[in-house]
């Protein structure tokens, strides 16, 4: 471990640029520093596209075991700074009519005296038998009157409160979603998980409705082991810190504490069990609102902060999926920077703190033995084992501001931890400072991975003509067959499809496919261009949209903001393309104009990624187009992408490539690339 301050914190009116220029200038043998204008580096910073947005995902109300009301909750955090707060009562969801008795509500009369003070106009009430009665506002009442567009959003959440035995409390909150999840229950703390995590993903499907699953306060009762948890497939969140008094971050003599969980399901998901990894969120649990400070549980602890470009759920959930965010129960960040060769982080200063930033990971090659904690005659206690101290090592820790941690090229994964001076305020344990929790970032075992190329199994009658990705599995159009592998290429699911079945996008557990039943490319047109859409998980078929505006027949298809982008096929007299925007429910939005010359039979597959659109043409040479978000042309190249062009949510892009053979057929494969400066993509080779 490295302990040292960096210096680059305090050079004050001296600009990074101008700062680089005189390095250059003084060592023009040394190394470049990751720029954060490379495609391949990841940059969370404040835009004029993209903002902050902090939020509490962890909240409880009357409508279960909190002590006050929702309009009163929602104002707490409004007032306090926050933009997004989600409502997750136990197992249940403020969406029917209910009154309470005031008196025997866990607020009392307290909580009724201030609801009725801020809002004399809001309340209703009545007197059945003598006692004085109150309905509960339904969220859909409280949200129509807090919500305000980029200012301030209310999302419906849901605690799923499953218990194992009598003592083992398991709890996973449900973000945005539509209908009550009941607890599923199971033989084992992993299967009461998985059972409920199933239950989300389930609905998530079905519904289309975006939805984030994270388990809550693993060391509540230690119900939850890292064992429990590091084989959990569908959920890529859990509580690193929770703001409720007893539910014990820091662990024990023999319980480990969350972050040292953090690090043993890192290890063990990303280097052996070949899973995403999971992310560490900061929540409040709050339940008590009347005697802030106490040792109750109370708002203000802990949050997440979202880069996003929008207020909107959907938006959020796919920034926090992206691992576009950062825990904190009290630090400020500015910019967090990722990249091949470094992680760097800047923080938002407090007059008159300091910061200690500490990167923490592991290296391949780690001790993988592991042996059970046991009591006093012999026998193995129900808690997490005993892990080498090589799994979420310190790699280096820095004074300052700021700090970079420059990748050796060994490491699994790296996270950062930046600790305050100041002690927490408020804490969910006293003596607890402020800190922040920056997102693991993937190194080698993802290299190794995504450097790989990828064959599809089997052969098929026609050519391949589409590609997407999600976290576990691939997505293939072979024009009248889809096709579902894994990530090592073999079959889980495949369906034939009328022709013909063209590019194609996965979003929130549906795969959408641009389809046209008619004619390509005639100038009268004569197309029948439609989008059908799929269940990710067994490719069932849900619903067929109309999207007759794309008049020379549907083939390539994309999504960005929230928005579908369906490209057609062109007659070849044609020296432009053109881009059908559609909206969440293919609702006809807009007609988009690439200048980009000409491209032979228009754009055939498309995806949007690190800031840019990418389109795969036919010709001789294919033609790779490059443009902005708003279909300014950035870069036309001989580069062949028209198969099909797909990003990983680790940002790690790839072309599909068919192979033809008499006998055999078609087959097809997925390539690593790379954006490049001089071709526009370049494929990567293995390590």
């Amino acid at each position: 471990m490295k302990l040292h301050t960096d210096p680059k914190c305090g050079f004050g009116l001296i600009t990074l640029s101008s700062l680089l220029g005189v390095l250059a200038v003084l060592f023009p043998a040394a190394e470049q520093v990751t720029r954060a204008d490379d495609p391949a580096v990841t940059v969370l910073q404040q835009t004029e596209t993209h903002r902050w947005y902090k939020g509490n995902m962890h909240t409880h109300s009357h409508w279960s075991d909190g002590d006050d009301y929702l309009e009163m909750i929602a104002l707490w955090y409004e007032q306090h700074g926050y933009q997004f707060l989600v409502f997750t009562d136990h197992n249940t969801l403020a969406d029917q009519e209910r009154w309470i008795e005031v008196e025997k509500s866990k607020g009392g009369k307290k909580a009724y005296d201030k609801l009725i003070k801020q809002y004399p106009d809001w309340v209703e009430s009545r007197t059945v038998d003598g006692k004085l009665q109150v309905r509960l506002r339904r969220f859909d009442e409280v949200a129509k009157r807090f919500n305000k567009t980029e200012k301030y959003l209310l999302i419906q959440g849901e605690e799923i409160t499953d218990i194992l035995g009598k003592r083992t409390p398991i709890h996973l909150n449900v973000t945005n979603l539509k209908e009550l999840i009941i607890p599923r229950g199971g033989k084992t703390v992993a299967e009461t998980i998985q059972n409920n995590v199933n239950a989300a993903m389930i609905q998530r499907q079905q519904t289309g409705q975006p939805m984030l699953i994270h388990l809550n306060h693993p060391n509540f009762y230690y119900a939850i082991t890292a064992e429990d948890l590091m084989r959990v497939v569908g959920d890529r969140f859990f509580e690193v810190y929770n703001g409720h008094p007893y539910v014990h971050n820091s662990g024990d003599e023999i319980h480990p504490s969350t972050e040292r969980l953090w690090d043993i399901i890192l290890t063990k998901r990303i280097a052996e069990f070949d899973l995403p990894m999971m992310y560490g969120i900061a929540t409040d649990d709050g339940h008590n609102y009347h005697h802030i400070p106490s040792r109750e549980s109370e708002p203000g602890r802990g949050w997440v902060t979202v880069l996003a470009e929008k207020l909107e759920p959907g938006t959020l959930i796919e920034a926090l999926e992206a691992g576009s965010f950062y825990a904190s129960s009290g630090v400020r960040l500015k910019k967090i920077l990722s990249g091949p060769k470094q992680l760097h982080i800047e923080i938002d200063p407090v007059p008159g703190e300091t910061y200690t930033i500490e990167f923490i990971g592991t290296r391949t090659g780690y001790d993988k033995s592991s042996y059970p904690v046991l009591d006093k005659q012999g026998k193995p206690i129900r808690t997490t084992r005993i892990y080498s101290k090589e799994i979420g090592e310190v790699f280096e820790t820095v004074k300052g501001n700021c700090a970079t941690y420059h990748f050796r090229g060994d490491e699994i994964y790296v996270r950062a931890r930046v600790t305050s001076s100041e002690k927490h305020p408020n804490p969910s344990e006293p003596g607890d400072f402020k800190m922040a929790w920056v997102q693991p970032v993937l190194l080698k075992k993802r290299r190794e991975l995504e450097r790989k190329p990828i064959t599809c199994e089997g052969s098929y009658p026609h050519h391949l003509q589409g590609v997407d990705v999600d976290e576990n599995s691939i997505y293939w159009s072979f024009t009248t067959q889809l096709v579902k592998t894994d990530w090592d290429g073999k079959v889980l699911k495949k369906i034939p499809v009328p022709g013909h079945h063209g590019d194609l996008c996965v979003r929130n557990g549906r795969v959408y496919v641009a389809v046209n039943l008619g004619k390509f490319n005639d100038p009268q047109g004569n197309a029948d261009s439609r989008v059908y859409v799929y269940d990710a998980q067994n490719l069932s078929l849900i619903t067929k949209h109309d999207v007759q505006e794309v008049f020379y027949g549907a083939g390539g298809i994309g999504f960005y903001k929230d928005h579908f982008y369906v490209i057609g096929g062109l007659p070849d007299e044609i020296d432009e393309n053109y881009v059908y925007e559609y909206d969440g429910d293919f609702h006809f939005v807009k007609k988009h104009v690439i200048e980009s010359g000409h491209t032979h039979l228009g754009i055939q597959t498309a995806a949007f990624t690190k800031g840019r659109w990418w389109f795969g043409c036919y010709g001789s040479p294919k033609t790779l187009l490059v443009s902005d978000s708003k279909f300014h042309l950035l870069g036309r190249y001989k580069f062949d992408c028209s198969l099909g062009i797909a990003c990983s949510n680790t940002g790690q892009l790839y072309c599909a490539q068919d192979h033809y053979g008499k006998e055999k057929g078609h087959t097809g494969s997925i390539h690593p690339v790379t954006p490049d400066e001089n071709d526009g993509l370049k494929f990567l080779e293995p390590e």
